[in-house]
């Protein structure tokens, strides 16, 4: 019989070992970020940390991850476009550039 006695951590780490499995590391931290990072995927991210009570600054520096899937879908979009976009904007124009107008 399991008797509640415990922190959650340590309730945890027993359930885990009596499955003849073995925690990863900071398994409390490792599970909040891995909800930081499945909230922000639905919801905005200041959502998402004021109900994990943190910051987004604090989020985005200590919880989030980038995930494989991430990857997996920019690996699959088309990148044709992008490197359009990035010709066709006006470039802007160094100092150098502008005083040797002035001097002709």
């Amino acid at each position: 019989m399991l008797v509640l006695c415990c922190l959650p951590q340590v309730l945890l780490e027993r359930i885990i070992a009596k499955a003849g499995l073995k925690a990863w590391p900071k398994l409390f931290v490792n599970l909040r970020a891995s909800r930081a990072t499945e909230l922000v995927e639905h919801f905005p991210g200041h959502v998402a940390a004021k109900w994990l009570g943190h910051s987004e600054a604090v989020a985005n520096e200590h919880y989030r991850q980038t995930t494989a899937e991430h990857y997996a879908r920019v690996a699959a979009e088309p990148t044709e476009g992008r490197a359009q976009m990035r010709s066709e904007r006006p470039r802007k124009r160094s100092n150098r550039l502008e005083v040797d107008e002035h001097r002709a």
